[in-house]
C-alpha cells in the first residue's frame, strides 16, 4: 500500500525564519523503555483519512508510560510488585491464613475427606487421578478420581455422600470399584457419617485402615 508509506512532514518556521521540525518527523526518532516489561517502544503510527500515516499526538505520547494497555494495568496493580507480594505473604502467615484445599473440578474437599486426610498424613493424596485409557463411549470415563489414595500402597478410600444413594450413582460406583480393583487397587468405601466417626476415634493411619478393613 504505497499510499500508507507516506508520512506527513509539513513544518512551520521558527521566529527567525528557520524551519521547525514537525512532530510527525520527530516522532520517527522518539522511543521509551517500558517500566513494566523492559521493551523499547515508539509512538504509534496509524493510517488517516487522507491516505497517509500519522503519529499519535505529542500529548498522548508524553502521557503514555508503558508500551501497551496490558503493561499499564500490570504496572497499576500493586500485586505485580515483588515487595508488595512479600509483605502480603508475611501478613497472611502471621494471621495463620491457609489456602482452601480443593477437590475435584475445583470444588472444596468435603469435611469428612479433610478429616481423614489429616489422620492419614504423608503419602496420601486427595482426588488422585487414575487414567482408564478409554473414552466415555466405551462405558468408562477417561480417568477416575480417587477421594483419598495411597499410590505406594495402592489403597483407595472413597467417601460417599448423600448423592451416592441413587441407583445410577451406585452403579457408577460399582464400575469404578471394579476398574480400580482390576488395576491392583484395594478400594474401601465409607459413608460420610462413618468417616466423621472414624476421624474422632482413630488417632493414626494404622488404626484408621484397620477400622476400614473391619478389623
Amino acid at each position: 500500500m504505497k499510499q500508507f508509506a507516506q508520512v506527513r512532514t509539513r513544518s512551520s518556521r521558527m521566529e527567525d525564519g528557520s524551519p521547525r521540525e514537525s512532530w510527525q518527523v520527530t516522532a520517527l526518532r522518539e522511543s521509551k523503555i517500558c517500566p513494566q516489561c523492559g521493551v523499547l517502544y515508539r509512538p504509534q503510527f496509524r493510517p488517516n483519512h487522507r491516505g497517509t500515516v500519522q503519529a499519535e499526538s505529542r500529548v498522548v505520547w508524553v502521557a503514555r508510560v508503558t508500551c501497551s494497555k496490558s503493561c499499564a494495568k500490570k504496572l497499576k496493580n500493586p500485586m505485580h510488585s515483588q515487595e508488595v507480594r512479600q509483605k502480603m505473604s508475611t501478613t497472611l502467615r502471621k494471621i495463620g491464613h491457609k489456602p482452601k484445599v480443593h477437590g475435584g473440578n475445583g470444588s472444596p474437599l468435603s469435611v469428612p475427606q479433610q478429616r481423614l486426610l489429616q489422620i492419614l498424613g504423608e503419602g496420601w493424596s486427595a482426588e488422585f487421578i487414575v487414567p482408564t485409557g478409554q473414552r466415555r463411549a466405551g462405558g468408562l470415563p477417561s480417568h477416575y478420581k480417587i477421594d483419598l489414595a495411597s499410590p505406594s500402597m495402592m489403597v483407595a478410600i472413597e467417601v460417599d455422600g448423600g448423592s451416592h444413594y441413587s441407583t445410577k450413582v451406585r452403579e457408577a460406583d460399582a464400575r469404578k470399584t471394579a476398574f480400580l480393583g482390576s488395576r491392583g487397587w484395594s478400594v474401601f468405601r465409607v459413608k460420610n457419617a462413618e468417616a466423621m466417626r472414624l476421624s474422632t476415634t482413630c488417632t493414626s493411619p494404622g488404626t484408621l485402615l484397620t477400622s476400614l478393613m473391619g478389623g
